[in-house]
């Protein structure tokens, strides 16, 4: 009787190590290699608004960003894009110079830290020139769906993109352009 209890020790104890050695060898992965696990939300519809005054556009939308890793990550450079999906000839270039991101209304810049299981809620504005291939992504009909695509590069070159989809109906150019339009346009969804 003894023996079968000393065997079923030897079975539980075996199956015991066999269990604990992968968890003891992912934390210590962990540990030598640390990194950051970025996650990138949508979370504030985009809008755009155009000012006459200085014949500009202004593009504000929000993103929520969560550091699950376990090492801070530090954004080096911030990209932005408004595009017509699928077809990469109709796209504007957004500069790092016109764009300003806040976090709880105060400026923070386009260089700064996620600490590991730390939040980020950001609100982001981008200033351009109304040009000629900005009002062009307008004017194309009959192609109506638009994105903004967004890239938060890491310190290691990691990009952790977000992309907001919408819709531009054919009262767009008047809403935006038009002295009689309201000059701004929310594209409700587009957080989603």
């Amino acid at each position: 009787m003894k023996s079968k209890w000393q065997n079923a020790a030897i079975i539980i104890g075996l199956v015991g190590g066999i269990i604990s050695i992968p968890k003891s060898t992912i934390e210590g992965w962990q540990t030598i290699f640390s990194r950051p696990k970025l996650d990138v939300e949508r979370s504030v519809p985009v809008s755009i608004a155009y000012d006459p005054k200085n014949n500009v556009l202004r593009c504000s939308f929000g993103m929520l960003l969560f550091n699950a890793g376990n090492k801070a990550e530090i954004i080096k450079a911030f990209h932005a894009q408004l595009r017509v999906p699928d077809d990469p000839k109709q796209c504007v270039l957004f500069s790092d110079s016109g764009t300003v991101i806040n976090e709880d209304k105060n400026a923070i810049g386009t260089v700064f830290t996620v600490r590991q299981n730390d939040s980020k809620s950001l609100t982001c504005e981008i200033t351009v020139d109304s040009s000629d291939p900005i009002r062009g992504l307008f004017k194309l009909q009959p192609k109506t769906a638009r994105e903004l695509v967004v890239e938060l590069v890491g310190e290691d070159q990691s990009y952790h993109p977000a992309a907001f989809h919408f819709e531009f109906g054919e009262d767009v150019l008047k809403e935006l352009f038009d002295p009689e339009g309201r000059g701004s346009i929310t594209f409700y969804g587009s957080e989603q």
